[in-house]
């Protein structure tokens, strides 16, 4: 099936991701106004929200001082295409 043909319930379900990721946007603003380097990041299928950067510059992880809370994603995938 091609994207193009989605059912009306499917449209309505992308329609209804695309509003809740805009919120998440506007929700991470606030939560910078504390925290300026605030950000989320995507790990397996939790996505995070980080006070500051998820590595220190030699590529280490800053796992657990940086993080500020964490919510399952499933099903998610992560990395880049």
């Amino acid at each position: 099936m091609r994207v193009e043909e989605t059912t009306d319930e499917t449209y309505k379900a992308l329609l209804s991701i695309k509003r809740s990721i805009n919120s998440l946007n506007k929700q991470i603003k606030i939560i910078q106004k504390q925290f300026p380097n605030a950000q989320y990041y995507h790990s397996d299928s939790t996505i995070y929200v980080t006070a500051d950067e998820t590595h220190a510059s030699n590529g280490t992880p800053n796992q657990g001082e940086n993080i500020l809370s964490g919510t399952a994603l499933t099903p998610s995938d992560g990395g880049g295409w």
